[in-house]
């Protein structure tokens, strides 16, 4: 009967390893048609994703285009740079600090002072307010001086 016995164990093992075959198969295909399912619903999103972000790179501008530019050309030329600072430093307005503006210039990777206005802080508020009344008393002169012009309508 023993024999019998291994060939029934045999038969069991057979089918039973047949039916977890099956049941793996069966289990992946559930995975695959899962996640196929999953993608394919997903696919109307993902595409329109992909058209927004090709419109946005095409069509819709960078937020500093000019300052890229800007950059790369102050890279290669940084003589133009350092000119734009000491000009912006001589008319542009220092603020109401006290300390008045330094202008460098970067030479081999050395920064030198070239204009020192350190004489000139205990004045600035005295050239400044002289400066701004020339200016008002320019504009007045002017206002008194066309208006009669601009209300006549005569050119």
């Amino acid at each position: 009967m023993e024999g019998l016995g291994d060939v029934k164990n045999f038969i069991v093992k057979a089918i039973t390893n047949m039916r977890d075959s099956i049941v793996n198969g069966l289990n992946n295909i559930e995975l695959l048609t899962h996640s196929l399912v999953s993608s394919l619903s997903n696919l109307p999103s993902n595409i329109i994703n992909l058209l927004e972000q090709l419109f946005n790179k095409l069509f819709v501008p960078s937020d500093t285009p000019l300052e890229d530019i800007k950059n790369i050309f102050n890279s290669k030329y940084p003589i133009i740079n350092q000119i734009t600072d000491i000009t912006s430093g001589l008319f542009g307005e220092y603020g109401d600090t006290d300390t008045p503006p330094q202008f460098f210039v970067t030479i081999n990777g050395k920064q030198c002072n070239i204009l020192s206005l350190d004489w000139y802080a205990p004045y600035r508020h005295i050239v400044k307010g002289i400066l701004i009344c020339l200016a008002w008393l320019y504009f007045v002169f002017w206002i008194v001086r066309y208006s009669p012009r601009m209300l006549g309508g005569v050119t």
